[in-house]
C-alpha cells in the first residue's frame, strides 16, 4: 500500500473516530478540530505535504536517469565505433611500416681477403645533425663531421641518406663502384 494512501486512511480513521471532529447536529457543518487533535492533524497535513514533495523531487530524478540511459547507450555506441576506426589505423600503420622495412644487413668495415680485390665507399657526414646512410639495405649512423669508410665489392650499388627519425634527405640513388680509383664519396651536407 502506498504511503499517501495510508495517510490518507489514518486521516480518515482520526476523522471517524474523533467525537470533537464530528459535524455540529444543529448546523450540519462540522466542527473545527482543536487542542490536541488540531495539532496532530497539523503535523499529519505537514508531513503529507512534504512527502508529496519528495515524491515530486524523486519523479524528477527519475526521469532525469532514464534520460541519461539512452545517452549511456549512445555513448557506448560511439566508443565502440571509436574503437573499431583505431583498431583499423593501427593495423594499417602496421601493414604500412612493415611495407617499408627493408631487410637488414650488417655492416662490415673489415676487407674482404676473397681473391677479388676491393673497392672503397666513404661516407662524410658534413651535416649539423646524426644521418642514416643507407646502402643496400645496410644502414651506417653516422655523427656530424663523422667520416666512415666501407671496403666492398666493386659494382653497382643503391643508396639514400635519412635523418635518425626516418625522413628522407636525399632519396634512393644508384650508382656503381670501381676498383683502382679514389674512394667513392657519398657527402651529406646542409643546402
Amino acid at each position: 500500500m502506498s504511503l499517501s494512501l495510508r495517510i490518507a486512511l489514518l486521516l480518515a480513521g482520526l476523522l471517524w473516530i474523533n467525537p470533537a471532529v464530528w459535524a455540529d447536529e444543529k448546523t450540519q457543518t462540522p466542527a473545527p478540530p482543536s487542542g490536541e487533535t488540531a495539532d496532530r492533524l497539523n503535523r499529519i497535513e505537514r508531513r503529507l505535504d512534504d512527502l508529496e514533495a519528495q515524491i515530486k523531487e524523486q519523479t524528477k530524478e527519475l526521469q532525469a536517469l532514464k534520460g541519461l540511459g539512452g545517452q549511456v547507450d549512445a555513448f557506448r555506441l560511439r566508443l565502440d565505433t571509436l574503437e573499431k576506426t583505431l583498431s583499423d589505423r593501427l593495423e594499417s600503420i602496421q601493414r604500412d611500416l612493415q611495407a617499408l622495412r627493408v631487410t637488414q644487413r650488417p655492416a662490415y668495415d673489415l676487407p674482404d681477403t676473397s681473391t677479388q680485390r676491393l673497392a672503397q665507399l666513404q661516407l662524410v657526414n658534413t651535416w649539423d645533425a646524426p644521418v642514416l646512410i643507407v646502402v643496400d639495405g645496410t644502414e651506417y649512423l653516422l655523427q656530424p663531421n663523422q667520416t666512415r669508410t666501407i671496403s666492398r665489392r666493386p659494382g653497382r650499388f643503391s643508396y639514400e641518406v635519412r635523418q635518425v627519425d626516418g625522413r628522407i634527405i636525399q632519396p634512393l640513388r644508384d650508382s656503381e663502384l670501381r676498383v683502382g680509383y679514389r674512394p667513392h664519396m657519398i657527402e651529406v651536407f646542409p643546402r
